[in-house]
This record gives structure tokens, sequence and C-alpha cells, in this order.
């Protein structure tokens, strides 16, 4: 059905909760649901430090700080100053309490209970406030000091002021009428253009972006916003500002220009509003090639400032902790980065064809460890690079040496969460699901923030049949970062295979909204339309698609609808539309659609068995690509029983369905091959559990290929009809 394009087409794997972290609560950190005692949590923090002159909670980086709030009680409140008033004590504690519940359940009463104990202590006159209009009340005389360094009680709001400026949530800023509120930066970072021609100038370019997007991202998810990762800008096929705009709902964008004089570097990168194309800012940058070491820092916090996030002081130390002082070590790694970069121009950086840019990425990671050995994040990038490379024949694999790179980084750095986010992927790479599992949630565990393990910690629960757990995995990603399209079109994916074909219309839905140009989720909606058997919306939304860039998956998609209202030639014709857009992630299920629909044309038969060949060789390069992938082995193995290999077919489809069972689109493909390679009996028994996961029985109803199926009495029995 059209789970063949729409349904099967997954995001590319690519995070974050809300706020500055020392002022975060735990709730916030473990990426549920936030409320007003969210805002008394910071509130209690920033009286605490006011109090005692630090924070509550410690850690070295940001990950560790969080971990922290998380887990460890705050400092002991027994020797606050002295000339402390009474009951300050009290207020902490319960302001600070790990459950919300035991908070005060707003501002307002823990103003009223601050309010008592500044009573009780014998001073008078009222906290500065914003009346409802917004203008200030008029400040009453100075009073004795309140705290240490002799804060007088009337300057509490002009402390709370500094404390805000340093970081506390804008939420409370504006609250406490501080600051005007502002939006979450939905932020896009295109490789300057380079100013000359050579191509060693286009990877350092392409590596200074990519950098860029690492660094700003891990400073951005502290404020609801985010960064484009490179596999979007490139799979969705975005090249300026207005792209980015419409197709990945970004509100602002960072691009530029590169030039390279002799030795000498000049880099632009110019802060360009792309609703309005006016430039907010820029970004210049010139020295010695030999001295860009520095920007690993500078560039990062200057754009940072550029384009409106707050970096926090620790930054500047990770930053610097993580990176290289080693002349020639930072250049190095920039080339590795954007021979990463420049892979996902092609199939990606694990297909066949960007073999020679892995093996190139792989050799300028190896140099910067060469010249840096203690060089933390070239390491974690060399073991990613590695893992995507494909096995040799015999011998030690990549993924194999990644492992033994990636836990020697781990022996030194075991609180680096992008390492075991790493190691996940490259356990998960050699079929060690379970461990696979214990590393992604020990990167959530470290950074309570990171989307990308729990996108990717929810992707492994759902590919091993445990939808629950994905679902969990799926939401808190969504909470880490409510504004961000990618999330809710993770939800919808797996909505859609779960069968809830309404919740992903809804997330599809809210999807399109902010991104009314991205042409994967129009056809994604249009297939939860088709799912809920409403053909004029899947129509009108595939044609959506169509209108916003002509798509090879939109007009599969709408083939297949005239498939299975029987119009076999009209079919024939879209699918042949679709094919000659050349190359697709999905090539081998448009071959397959193609071939279904010339079976049903009368005179084509020669073409239908070509396609299927085509079809079956595309889906054999794929798992090539990816072994794991058993919607994939599916589809081969249907291709494989139309034409009548039938053990073979019996044997993927075997293996598809132990490698995920549970699922609807397998159990409806096992149906297909079971009944065309005359197993009859197992075939009903594959209707039975297609019913049992809620798949649509319409699919079996309408599919020409089950046409002796349907007059079975125990297919009557099975389903009612």
């Amino acid at each position: 059905g059209l789970a063949k394009i729409a349904g099967e087409a997954r995001l590319t794997q690519t995070g974050r909760a809300v706020g500055t972290v020392a002022y975060m609560s735990p709730e916030q950190l473990r990426g549920e649901e936030a409320d007003v005692r969210s805002d008394v949590w910071s509130l209690g923090v920033v009286l605490y430090e006011m109090l005692t002159g630090a924070l509550p909670f410690h850690g070295h980086d940001e990950h560790s700080l969080g971990y922290s709030i998380v887990n460890n009680e705050p400092k002991p409140l027994a020797d606050l100053p002295p000339g402390t008033p009474a009951g300050c004590t009290e207020i902490l504690e319960k302001a600070l309490a790990k459950d919300p519940g035991a908070r005060f359940s707003s501002a307002v009463e823990m103003a009223a209970a601050l309010a008592a104990v500044r009573a009780s202590a014998g001073y008078s006159g009222h906290l500065r406030t914003a009346s409802r209009s917004g203008a200030r009340r008029p400040l009453a005389a100075r009073r004795p000091a309140l705290v240490r360094l002799g804060i007088p009680a009337l300057a509490v709001a002009a402390a709370l002021s500094l404390a805000f400026a340093f970081g506390v949530p804008r939420r409370l800023a504006v609250l406490f009428g501080l600051a005007q509120p502002s939006g979450a930066r939905h932020i896009t970072v295109f490789a300057p253009a380079v100013i000359g021609d050579s191509a060693e100038d286009q990877v350092l370019a392409a590596g200074l972006a990519e950098y860029l997007r690492l660094r700003l991202d891990e400073i951005a998810r502290r404020s609801r916003s985010w960064v484009t990762p490179v596999e979007h800008i490139e799979g969705y096929d975005v090249r300026e500002a207005a792209d980015a705009f419409r197709v990945l709902g970004s509100n602002v964008v960072l691009s530029g220009t590169f030039k390279r004089s002799g030795d000498n570097v000049t880099l632009t990168m110019d802060v360009i509003n792309p609703a309005s194309y006016r430039r907010v800012a820029s970004v210049p940058k010139t020295d010695h090639i030999a001295n860009i070491t520095t920007w690993q820092v500078d560039l990062v916090l200057e754009s940072a400032a550029a384009l409106g996030l707050t970096a926090a002081p620790a930054d500047r130390t990770a930053l610097a902790s993580f990176g290289t002082t080693v002349p020639g070590a930072f250049e190095a790694r920039l080339r590795g980065l954007g021979f990463m970069a420049s892979a996902y121009s092609g199939d990606g950086p694990s297909s066949a064809g960007n073999a020679g840019v892995l093996a190139a990425a792989v050799a300028a990671f190896e140099e910067a460890v060469r010249l840096d050995p203690s060089f933390t994040d070239v390491r974690i990038d060399l073991a990613d690079a590695l893992r995507r490379q494909s096995p040799p024949d015999e011998g030690e694999s990549p993924a194999q040496r990644a492992e033994t790179i990636i836990r020697a980084v781990l022996e030194t750095k075991d609180n680096r969460a992008p390492a075991h986010l790493v190691l996940g992927s490259i356990l998960r790479s050699l079929g060690r699901n379970g461990d696979a599992i214990r590393e992604y949630i020990r990167a959530t565990e470290l950074d309570p923030l990171y989307f990308d393990a729990q996108t990717k910690l929810g992707t492994l629960y759902e590919d091993t049949n445990q939808p629950a757990k994905a679902e969990a995995a799926f939401r808190a990603a969504l909470r880490a970062r409510p504004d961000y399209w990618t999330a809710r079109a993770y939800l919808g994916y797996f909505y859609l295979f779960q069968g809830a074909y309404d919740k992903a219309r809804d997330e599809f839905e809210r999807v399109t909204r902010t991104c009314p140009g991205n042409v994967v989720i129009l056809n994604n909606l249009g297939a939860a339309h088709f799912y809920l058997s409403d053909y004029d919306r899947a129509v009108v939304a595939f044609e959506r698609s169509n209108a916003v860039k002509r798509n090879p998956d939109a007009t599969s998609n709408l083939a297949v609808l005239y498939y299975y209202q029987g119009r076999y030639a009209d079919s024939v014709t879209m699918n042949e539309a679709a094919m000659g857009y050349g190359p697709s992630d999905f090539g081998y299920l448009i071959c397959g659609n193609l071939a279904d629909a010339y079976r049903y044309t009368p005179g084509n038969e020669a073409k239908a068995a070509e396609a299927y060949g085509k079809a079956i060789a595309l889906s054999e390069e794929a798992l090539a690509a990816d072994p794991g992938d058993a919607r994939v082995r599916a589809s081969l193995a249907v291709f494989l029983a139309k034409t009548g290999e039938a053990e073979r077919a019996r044997g993927e489809i075997e293996s598809a369905q132990q490698a995920k069972p549970g699922d609807s689109s397998i159990a409806l493909k096992a149906v297909i091959v079971y009944e065309l390679t005359g197993a009859r009996p197992r075939a009903l028994e594959a209707v039975r559990e297609y019913a049992r996961l809620k798949g649509r029985m319409e699919e079996i109803d309408r599919d020409p290929f089950l046409a002796a199926l349907r007059q079975d009495p125990d297919y009557a029995d099975i389903t009612g009809k």
C-alpha cells in the first residue's frame, strides 16, 4: 500500500530541554512538563545564590551540573550568613524541593512567605514589582541590610535584574517585568560561499559551518532553540534563506563568505532574517591559517551573541577543554567535518558512493589525533566516521576499530554524552542492541537535553518491538524541543507504523503549519489520510507536495492511489514519472510499484519482469548498507515472491518477522508472500496477525494479488466479511 513510500520514509537520524541549566528544575531536565512551580524552583536558586554567593548545585560542565540537580541534594543551608532573617532556610528548602508538589504553588505564594519573613525581621517597605499595566511602583526609602555585603532590602529587585541578566530563564524575567519576551531561535547555518575555486577551501568552509552547527546547538538547546543538522539541509535540498524558512521552519539563518589569500583566512558570517531577508548582524574574522585554533572558542561565542543566544561562562570552558591548542589539529578536524558534511549531499555518509569521502574524513581526523592525541572531540569524530564505513571482506571491521577508539575516550571522559551516543550507534551497527540501548540511556542521563539521544533511543526501541518505551522516548524529545518540527515528525512517523493513523495525521498537520514547504511531511500526511480512507485529502496532500517541489515520492504515492482504484494505466504513467527523477532513497519501492502497475496493464509483462528485477537489486543494495532494516527485507521478500522465487521469498519474510515482530507493514507483506508462494495457511495466519495489529483491511481487500485469498471461507471468518 501507500506505506511503500510515505510510510517507510524515515527521518534522518539526528537534543535538548529549556532554560539555563543552573536554574532549571529537575522536571525540566528530565524533559517532563513544566509549570509555574518550575519558576518557583528557579527563583529559589536565585535566592540561594544571593544569600550564599554560590549556586546550590555544582558540576564541571552543563551535563554534570544537570545530573547534580536531578540526583543530588543542595549544599546544606545551615551556614547562611550572619544576620540572615529566620525563616529563609525553610523557604529555600521548600522552593528547592525535588517534588514540584512540595514547593510553593506559585511565585505569589513564595513572595507572601518572604514578606512574612521580612516583617518578622523588622523590615518594612515594599519590594520593587511591576504593576499590571507594566508601570513601576514608587520605591520606598532604603532600609537596613537584608543580606551580607549590605544589599538593601529594596535592592533585591536590582539583584534579580542582575541574576536574570546572567542566565535565569527569560520566562521569569518577563514575569518580573525585567525583560521583553523573545522567541526561540530556529537556526540554519549554511556553509560560507568560497571566494575562488579551491576544492580544499570548499572543504574547510563546509567544516567551519558543521563545527558551528554542533557547537551552537549545545548553547541553543538551553533556550528552546535549535540548529538544523546538515543532513536536513542537504536531504531537503535547502540552498537559501527562504527555503530554510518554509521547509525547515527556521527563523534565523547564518551564512557568509570565506576567502583565503596566501596564509591569511577571512571569514564573514551574516545573521539573516529569512522572512524579510534583512541582515541583522555580522561576525567578521581574519587571521593567519596557523592561528584559527582560536576560532574554536571565539567564533562560536561571537556567532551565538550575534544570533541572540545567551552563552554561559561554562560554555567557554567547555569549548576549550574538549578542543585543542596544537596548531594544525583544529584545521585537520575542520577538514574532516567538511568531508562528513559533503557526504550528505549524496546518498548519505554510509552509502557506497561516498566511500572515498568517508576515507578522506577518516584520514583528516587521524591527522588531527596524531597532532594532538588528547583532542577529545576529534577522537569521537573519528569513531563516528569509522562506524559508517563498509566492512572489509576480512580482518577487523571499521566498526570494531571505532568501538576500541570510543571506549578509550570514555575511560578518561565518561561524562561526555556524545561519546556514549556514538558508542550506542556503533554497538547497534554490530547488532548488540541491548548494549546500544544502555549507551543511549547513559547519554540522556548525562545530558537530559540531548535530542539526538532521545530520538535514537526511541527508534531503537521501536525497531526492537518496544512501542511503549519508543513513544516515551519520542515524547521526551518533543518535550525537550516543543517547537522543533523534527520532534513531531518522529512522533507522527511512529504513530503511522503503530496504526494510530489519526494521531499521525494530527502530528503531521501541526508540522505543516510551521513548515508548509516540507515535502516529506506532506507526503507522510498524505499517507495518514490514505490509511484513514480519506482519499480526497490524501490526493490534496500529495499534490501540495508536488506543487512545492516536484518529487518522486509524491508522484509515486499518487501512482499507488491510482493502483488501488484499479486505474493501472494511470498508475504506470505516474510511476514512470517518478522513476524519471533519478536515484531516490526509496527507489526499490518505486520500482516495485511500477512493476505492479505494469503487471496489470496488458502487454507490459516483460516490462514488469524487468522492473521487479531492478527492485530486487535496489533492495539488496539497501540491505548491504543496513542489514538490520527489516522493512526493506520484507519488501525484498514481496518482490521475490512476485517473480516466483518462493523459497528465498519465504526465508526473507521470516527473517523480517523475527527481526521486527508486531510491525503491521511487515505482517501485510507476509500475507502477500505466503499467498503468492502457495502457503495459504500461513497467509491466513498473517491475516490474523495483521488484524490483531489493527492494520487496514482495505489494503488486503483492494490488492489484486490477493483476490483468491479473499474467496477463502477462513478469510471471511477472520475478517467478518
